[in-house]
């Protein structure tokens, strides 16, 4: 199968797509740590290596025990796919509860979610819905869990989990703005 891309202004261009490749609809989770370059300031890189390699695990056994696959992890996050949005919100709440309870001080994590379809390559996956969970993700902060309104609309209404609407945002690269959603997970 081939694509075939076109925009204004741009040559066009047959891309092959490779023949193991096939679409999925996924609900793409991604998460990273906020603000860490100052612990390689103070720890130096070795000490700032492990307190960000043990962090990223947290999130990784998060991500497992909630029947997610990370199919990413770049320096101080991961990229992670779920068959459901219910076991991505779960799994992001894992992820805060864990941090919440860690004993030492270090940079909090921000998590954002976004559903959709995507193309799956080998172990890795490309396309819009990718780059919109990163995106998402992109707009939280600290200890926050931001959903695009396609994974709310996703999201059961029974989960019991209190969903608040942000607004309206601009995601680079996306020419339409999406309406973010935050999930409070503390108790």
């Amino acid at each position: 199968m081939e694509f075939v891309y076109s925009a204004p202004d741009l040559a066009t261009r047959t891309i092959s797509r490779p023949a193991d490749a096939t679409h999925e609809t996924v609900t793409f989770l991604f998460a990273d740590l906020v603000g860490h370059t100052p612990i390689f300031e103070a720890l130096g890189s070795d000490a700032a290596y492990r307190v960000i390699s043990a962090r990223v695990a947290v999130m990784q056994a998060a991500v497992a025990d909630h029947g997610g696959r990370a199919f990413k992890s770049e320096g101080d996050g991961i990229a992670a796919s779920f068959k459901t949005v219910g076991a991505a919100v779960d799994a992001a709440i894992g992820i805060q509860r864990s941090f919440a309870e860690l004993t030492e001080a270090g940079p909090p994590v921000r998590v954002g979610i976004n559903s959709g379809e995507a193309v799956k390559h080998g172990d890795d996956f490309i396309g819009l819905a990718v780059n919109k969970a990163a995106r998402v993700m992109s707009l939280a902060g600290g200890g926050e869990i931001f959903l695009s309104e396609v994974s709310r609309a996703l999201l059961a209404p029974t989960t019991g989990l209190h969903i608040a609407a942000r607004g309206w945002f601009e995601l680079k690269g996306f020419s339409r703005k999406e309406r973010i959603f935050e999930v409070a997970w503390s108790d």
